[in-house]
């Protein structure tokens, strides 16, 4: 699936976009109370936005077990107890910046493989990949070595 195909409300309360890779939700915070979200899938990859209130970005990943990879005003991962993947979306908890009370907030979500991470041995940093089905995408973690130009492995078998 590419980003140019058209999107398809499936009439699912809150679901735009529904397959085996792919959702849009949107939701309503309810804080302090936890609220789940249903994306159809585990989401390996999510990226959630505030729609009525001024707020980061907050993306997340299986990679990362649910931690932040980073925030709008943050580049580094961060711990985040208030959310949790589960194998059909995510629930969170006591979180002002993803569960604002009466806040409605939109997730982007990507299903790559279930949070499966395999070593990727091609480069010069060895990487840990998940990848999307069809090599449509994937998620790679790596710690640098601090060497310049250096090549990591993402698991695709093409480059952009």
């Amino acid at each position: 699936m590419s980003f140019n195909e058209l999107l398809i409300p499936t009439g699912a309360a809150g679901a735009i976009l529904t397959d085996s890779r792919f959702n849009i939700v949107l939701y309503t915070g309810n804080r302090p109370s936890t609220v789940s979200v249903n994306t159809g899938f585990k989401p390996d990859l999510g990226i959630i936005f505030p729609r009525s209130y001024a707020d980061h970005r907050t993306v997340f990943s299986s990679s990362f077990d649910g931690d932040i990879i980073g925030l709008q005003n943050h580049g580094a991962k961060e711990s985040f107890s208030a959310l949790d993947i589960v194998s059909d979306g995510f629930e969170v908890g006591n979180s002002g910046q993803v569960n604002t009370a009466s806040g409605t907030l939109v997730v982007y979500a990507w299903g790559a493989n279930g949070g499966t991470v395999a070593d990727n041995t091609n480069g010069d940093i060895t990487s840990s990949v998940q990848v999307g089905p069809g090599g449509s995408f994937s998620i790679a973690t790596y710690t640098g070595n601090g060497s310049s130009n250096q090549t990591v492995g993402h698991g695709l078998s093409d480059t952009c």
